[in-house]
Formats: C-alpha cells, sequence, structure tokens
C-alpha cells in the first residue's frame, strides 16, 4: 500500500524495545530535571492536575529533541522510515511527548496543521 494512494500507513518495529525504554528514561529524566530547575531552558513542560486524583502531574514536554541521548535516536530513526515511506525529505516542526493517565482529561483528536500552514501545505504525523 503506497503512502501517496492511501494517505497513510502503518509501520512495526521501527526502533527496538531497548530504545523505546531508554527514549522513557531519558523524558522521565527531562521531567525530574525540569522539576528540579536543571533541565535546560527552551526544553518546555506541561502540567496539569489529574482530576480523578487530584495530583499534578505531566501532561507532555517539548522540544526534547534538541538534545543528545535516546529521545533523539528515536525521532531519526522514525523521521528516517517516515521520509522513506513519503519519498520526501522531511523536517521536524514540532516534537512533542504527551503522558497519559488513568483518569486524566484528554484532547479530541485533532491535527496541528493549520499552525503550520505558514511552512507549506503538506505535512506528515507520526503518532
Amino acid at each position: 500500500m503506497a503512502f501517496e494512494a492511501v494517505g497513510h500507513e502503518v509501520l512495526r518495529s521501527v526502533v527496538s524495545p531497548q530504545l523505546l525504554t531508554a527514549a522513557l528514561a531519558q523524558a522521565n529524566e527531562l521531567v525530574k530535571d525540569f522539576k528540579a530547575q536543571k533541565a535546560p531552558k527552551n526544553l518546555l513542560l506541561h502540567e496539569e492536575r489529574i482530576s480523578a486524583t487530584g495530583v499534578v502531574a505531566p501532561t507532555r514536554i517539548e522540544r526534547f529533541t534538541e538534545f543528545p541521548g535516546a529521545l533523539q535516536e528515536v525521532c531519526s530513526a522514525v523521521t528516517s522510515m517516515t521520509e522513506k515511506v513519503t519519498e520526501r525529505k522531511l523536517i521536524i516542526l514540532k516534537d512533542k511527548l504527551n503522558f497519559k493517565y488513568p483518569g486524566a482529561g484528554f484532547f479530541l483528536p485533532h491535527q496541528d496543521t493549520p499552525a503550520f500552514q505558514p511552512f507549506g501545505s503538506w505535512h506528515v504525523s507520526v503518532l
């Protein structure tokens, strides 16, 4: 099934389980560093109160691809595979890692592409 013909593609095993485990560990470290005010200044961390528990918890981090480590390796591998599937040179306009908790709020399914129109009309979302 060609990407251009159907507009989507399901790819499995793009990165190893070991790399995903390392990326999760790096994400947790970035959250800890942010809370301890040791994180790089351009890292963004968003927190929200979880309605089911009342606990304030991280809901997403952004701009993590600017820092070396497993998260950057995952993004590089996914970008490379996506370029092969789409047959286009791609750049990351926004990197975002969402944390989902039981009982937490959520956003309805949506695309961020309207915000990216100044960069062109062709965009790919990778989940």
